[in-house]
Order: structure tokens, then C-alpha cells, then sequence
């Protein structure tokens, strides 16, 4: 099954306390005034599949499904704004929807826009960065199995 939700407990976000925080405004989820860092991924376990279990392959094969399918969109908002089709500021950026009402429901911030923006930016330019690596490092990790 392809979690399209998200899900924060494998999201890491750093929050900066360049000020004191009582108790109470820390844990009432109507307080915004918290300033949020970094988020990391932290789902990063490797797991191989076994070729013989039928059901691992076919889970392996909807999970790469998905992820084409979310690099395609991605890359179709990506030519949007570079054919200037829609405002930077304004366009809702279909490919990270999913990932961005995750965030807000989690951590109660709204990212839209530019913002929104510098997310897409951020994946094409891992997408670019993984496409140079070249399987060298899927190898290794292979062989680590």
C-alpha cells in the first residue's frame, strides 16, 4: 500500500527556540509564534526485497509507480512556471499538495507560494543529483543485502 497521506513520525522538524517558550503557549496548537527550522526525512531504513515473494515485488512495483508519477508532476508544475503559464507566488503546485497539507496538519504551518516554490526547486535539484550519481550507489547498497 502507497502512503499518499504522509506521515509525520517518520518527519523531523527542528524548532528554534531563540526565545523562551512557556509550557503552555508550547503545547496550545493555536500559538504560532514558533519559528521552525530544518524538516529531515527520517524513514531512510533500506529494505530488500525478495524476488520470490510475489507480494514484496508487486508492493516494489506500485511503490515505483507512485514515485514516477509524483517525479512526473513535479516536473509538470516545474514547466508551468517556466513557461511563465501561472504567478510563482500564486500557482497551487498540484505535485506537492499531499505533502504540503501533511505539513500544515502536523506542524500547523502554511506554505504556499514561493515557498511552495523553493520546495519544488529543492526536488528537481535532488532529482538532477540523483541522476548524476548514477547506479554506482544503488550497487552498493545492493550489495549490502
Amino acid at each position: 500500500m502507497v502512503d499518499k497521506e504522509g506521515n509525520p513520525s517518520n518527519l523531523m522538524c527542528e524548532m528554534r527556540l531563540d526565545e523562551q517558550i512557556d509550557e503552555e503557549r508550547y503545547h496550545n496548537p493555536e500559538y504560532s509564534e514558533m519559528h521552525f527550522g530544518d524538516a529531515m526525512a527520517i524513514d531512510n531504513k533500506c529494505f530488500c526485497i525478495q524476488q520470490s515473494d510475489l507480494a514484496q515485488v508487486e508492493a516494489m512495483k506500485s511503490y515505483l509507480a507512485a514515485i514516477e508519477e509524483f517525479v512526473k508532476e513535479v516536473m509538470d508544475d516545474l514547466k508551468v512556471i517556466m513557461k511563465g503559464e501561472a504567478p510563482l507566488a500564486e500557482y497551487d503546485y498540484p505535485s506537492l499538495r499531499r505533502s504540503l497539507t501533511c505539513l500544515e496538519l502536523h506542524t500547523s504551518v502554511e506554505i504556499r507560494g514561493r515557498s511552495a516554490f523553493r520546495i519544488l526547486e529543492g526536488l528537481v535539484i535532488g532529482f538532477f543529483n540523483i541522476a548524476n550519481l548514477g547506479t554506482s550507489a544503488v550497487e552498493d547498497t545492493l550489495d549490502q543485502c
